[in-house]
């Protein structure tokens, strides 16, 4: 229900901005992400990734509409410790077992209201996201202080597909920005709202990092993607 909701919220505001506007414009975009999750049980860092797209913009004096189509992608890193796998001994019970990197591949649909401050080239916005999956990369190796404590080099343990992701990414989405010379400098905030594991595919919850193919697929992040993106876009129609 949440779903066909949010897509019927973006496609009036898609439409919106197509009629009666007294500036319309097109562009193209591209930037950099610091990228992560939350609602994990895991400890997470921060990966990096990239957006690369188009615009286009309606505009009525200091208010605008600008849906965006961009290819992403978006990066998470995290640890895993010896109690998710079955620990052998308490020593490996209290340390991290396995570094994992997730590669996450979206095409994004955000829909941008936009509020210009006065006459400046400021502007704030907000808006919804949809995002369509495209797959996703996953590689797991030793952790550096498993191989400190038990005097092994860094070990790969696997890599491969991610094979139970969720097919659509709801979003919301809130940043500033600065125009000036048909160039857009923006500031984004991603705050995901749907998990980026499909719930009906999951592995063994109770040895959630097996062996083999099931590798890929395991469900012990049931989390949500959020990310800052500093981008930078400009007007070529305008």
């Amino acid at each position: 229900m949440m779903k066909k909701a949010f897509l019927v919220v973006v496609v009036a505001l898609f439409g919106t901005s197509v009629v009666n506007a007294q500036d319309l414009s097109l562009g193209i975009r591209g930037g950099l992400n610091m990228t992560g999750l939350y609602d994990a049980p895991v400890d997470l860092n921060w990966g990096s990734g990239y957006s690369i797209g188009a615009f286009t913009q309606a505009r009525w004096g200091v208010f605008a509409i600008q849906p965006e189509v961009l290819f992403t992608s978006v990066s998470s890193k995290y640890q895993l410790y010896g109690y998710d796998i079955g620990g052998i001994n308490e020593e490996f019970l209290e340390m991290p077992f396995a570094e994992v990197e997730d590669k996450l591949y979206y095409l994004q649909i955000p829909i941008m209201a936009k509020l210009y401050l006065g006459n400046s080239g400021f502007n704030i916005e907000a808006g919804p996201q949809i995002g369509v999956s495209l797959g996703g990369k996953r590689s797991f190796s030793t952790s550096s202080e498993f191989n400190d404590s038990f005097g092994i080099n860094p070990t790969d343990i696997g890599s491969g597909d991610i094979t139970n992701l969720n097919p659509i990414d709801l979003g919301l989405n809130f940043g500033v920005g600065y125009e000036i010379n048909g160039f857009d400098i923006n500031a984004r905030l991603n705050y995901g709202l749907t998990s980026t594991l499909d719930e009906e595919s999951s592995a063994d919850g109770d040895n959630p990092i097996p062996t083999g193919e099931s590798i890929m697929n395991f469900n012990g992040l049931d989390a949500k993607n959020i990310g800052v993106q500093i981008s930078v876009g400009y007007k070529f129609l305008k």
